[in-house]
């Protein structure tokens, strides 16, 4: 299991949007990127005026979100203690004399202080601050009357086909890390 598969809790962990004047044309396109890249039926959704939430079709797996959160911030927050214990171990060994003069009170901050920083950092992965702008662009689509195509992928690879796709069909996307 690579290592963001250890922390990320989602299927699907990188969302592209394209946007389209019609519904119509949207379908269309989505039904020909399932077939070109063989795709199930959910990893393609539209959300339209007045239909699905444009929110909810960026982000349609909450228990894989919830997940995320937990994963996110049990592996970083051990990371981060593992780190800590490192940097504690480096400034014994340095003789930083605070250190040296009380290496128990020294070793228990170093290694809360790791732990909280790793945790911070499973919250803003939790938060997955790069889905905001996909999630802005498909509320502006819907907002202005056209449609969004949301296509979730599975890896790098298959995220940079669906952009390449999108992107010769006419669509403007944009996409998630």
């Amino acid at each position: 299991m690579e290592a963001r598969e250890r922390v990320l809790g989602e299927a699907s962990r990188s969302k592209v949007v394209a946007t389209f004047a019609n519904r119509g044309r949207a379908q269309a396109v989505a039904e020909a990127l399932r077939g070109h890249l063989h795709l199930a039926p959910d990893r393609v959704t539209i959300a339209a005026p007045g239909g699905v939430d444009p929110g909810r079709a960026v982000e349609p797996e909450q228990a894989g979100i919830a997940r995320t959160a937990v994963r996110a911030h049990v592996t970083l927050g051990i990371l981060g203690a593992v780190v800590g214990a490192l940097v504690f171990v480096v400034l014994l060994l340095v003789g930083v004399p605070a250190v040296v003069a009380s290496p128990g009170a020294a070793a228990a901050v170093i290694i809360v202080l790791g732990t909280a920083f790793g945790m911070l950092l499973g919250g803003l992965v939790t938060l997955r601050p790069d889905h905001d702008r996909a999630i802005e662009r498909t509320h502006e689509a819907v907002d202005s009357g056209r449609t969004a195509l949301i296509a979730h992928a599975a890896s790098a690879e298959e995220r940079a086909r669906m952009m390449a796709f999108l992107e010769a069909e006419g669509g403007e996307p944009t996409r998630t890390l």
